[in-house]
């Protein structure tokens, strides 16, 4: 017996000695990772709607103000922004000692180009496989790879939060089918008439271009590859298709929401029925995928995700994945292909 304590207090021991950062710090310098993880930066409150405004404080900046990535405000004086240092890590040495490195995991490798700086990189191919980029997506040895829900919220962008809003400015979210909205929340009365769908009220998001590209910043766009954080020389911007939309929701009856998601090509439909613990997907009418989770009682919120990426649909309900439904659109271009 104390031998076997013995063995586990120095394995316990080594772990604690394979961390790096515990003692000297060990901080993020560049942009590359973020949001995951942040290097130094500028940051300041949106004079419009508030939102916190980050930028990468490593890289040349074109521009003397920044441009709200939330709702595309342009007034925001660089000037008055504060210098935040690199977020600090700490690194597991020991991590892959019993494991093998898993695909999207954020790991610290020496630098090619100066071996005694450590970058951080997140994985994408592993060991003998040949990957490729098509269209935004990646394929290990020619196979389509799909992140899990969890893989998606290490990885996502923000593209817009509801709860900073301009004053003087329409909402994002349309809500002319019979919604109303104050501070922050919409409601659906439930025995409106005024929604021009008789299955469902639909409250439509609209994007806007949240650039710095002259115009009106509320001029509705796709949702594109802009990400306020780098506020480097104009690109080309680039339409993004692999979308998340997370959401309180408050239910009372036996109600059914709904979330539409569009992919470029078609719709998919998610319902659920809180009070019921019911969910089900539909692609062209046609149901393709159930699932069941915990019921729901009436006024009791519950966190919402649903996520079209790397051509598969999930939905998740208080931080539990409920329905992964993947797909090939190539059978949908053949399908629709007899119809021109």
């Amino acid at each position: 017996m104390a031998a076997g304590l013995a063995v586990a207090a120095c394995m316990i021991v080594a772990r604690i000695a394979a961390i790096q950062g515990f003692v000297k710090p060990v901080r993020i310098v560049s942009g590359s990772m973020a949001p995951a993880l942040l290097g130094p930066r500028y940051e300041l409150a949106c004079g419009d709607c508030g939102y916190r405004i980050q930028i990468d404080a490593t890289q040349t900046q074109a521009f003397n103000s920044a441009v709200c990535p939330n709702c595309g405000f342009a007034g925001n004086d660089l000037d008055a922004a504060s210098l935040a240092a690199g977020e600090r890590v700490l690194i597991d040495r020991g991590a892959f000692w019993l494991r093998s490195p898993r695909r999207f995991e954020a790991v610290a490798l020496p630098d090619p180009l100066e071996l005694k700086r450590l970058s951080v990189k997140r994985i994408v191919g592993l060991p003998g496989e040949t990957i490729e980029l098509r269209g935004g997506d990646v394929y290990a040895d020619g196979r389509l790879v799909r992140k899990s829900l969890e893989q998606l919220r290490e990885t996502r962008v923000p593209v817009h939060d509801d709860r900073y809003r301009p004053e003087d400015l329409p909402p994002r979210w349309n809500d002319d089918n019979g919604w109303s909205q104050s501070g922050g929340v919409y409601t659906y009365p439930g025995d409106s008439q005024s929604s021009r769908d008789p299955e469902f009220a639909w409250l439509t998001y609209r994007h806007w271009r949240c650039s710095p590209l002259p115009g009106l910043r509320t001029k509705e766009s796709p949702v594109l590859d802009d990400y306020g954080y780098n506020l480097g020389p104009p690109r080309t911007l680039n339409p993004v298709s692999d979308l998340m939309l997370q959401c309180r929701v408050q239910t009372i009856g036996e109600g059914c929401v709904a979330v539409s998601l569009h992919d470029g090509q078609e719709t998919w439909r998610l319902r659920l029925r809180p009070r019921r613990g019911e969910a089900s997907l539909h692609r062209a009418g046609q149901e393709v995928a159930t699932a069941s989770f915990p019921r729901i009682e009436d006024e009791t919120p519950f966190l919402l995700e649903a996520a079209i990426c790397d051509r598969q649909v999930l939905a998740a309900v208080d931080g539990e994945t409920i329905i992964t439904h993947a797909y090939d659109d190539s059978s949908f271009v053949l399908r629709h292909s007899s119809f021109t």
